[in-house]
């Protein structure tokens, strides 16, 4: 009896807990992305439309295995020229030794998107932090 429980419970482990809906706050995989879901798309609806939060204005679409839903509790507040910088830091593309480079850099930028207020200045302080990714990326390679 315990081994069927067992497996079923490794079973429903496998299975996602909650479907992600029209309205959900979500962010992708690398977490600089987040918005609102608008609608889905593609042939089975695999594929969200996602809006800023801010502007109301289309900032992407993802595939839904890619997004993860955002507690309520967690504001979504970036101006879209700072989640358009922040688009520039992902590093799920890069090879794994380039990853490492650029994380410290993404980790920095999404803190600063974080904390600092949302004004030109801070895309102008994620612009210079861009620069110097891109410097570091370059050096290793």
């Amino acid at each position: 009896m315990s081994d069927i429980i067992h497996n079923l419970e490794k079973f429903f482990e496998r299975i996602p807990v909650t479907k992600l809906v029209k309205g959900d706050v979500v962010q992708n995989s690398s977490g600089l992305i987040r918005g609102a879901i608008s609608h889905f798309v593609g042939e089975h609806d695999n594929v969200a439309v996602i809006m800023s939060p801010m502007s109301g204005k289309e900032i992407g679409r993802w595939s839904v295995s890619d997004l993860t839903r955002i507690p309520q509790e967690v504001p979504v507040h970036y101006h879209p020229s700072i989640s358009h910088v922040l688009n520039f830091f992902a590093c799920g593309h890069l090879p794994p030794r380039l990853q490492d480079v650029v994380r410290p850099f993404r980790d920095l930028a999404q803190q600063c998107a974080d904390r600092a207020p949302q004004s030109q200045e801070t895309t102008v302080c994620l612009r210079k932090l861009l620069e110097a990714k891109d410097a570091a990326v370059r050096a290793a390679l």
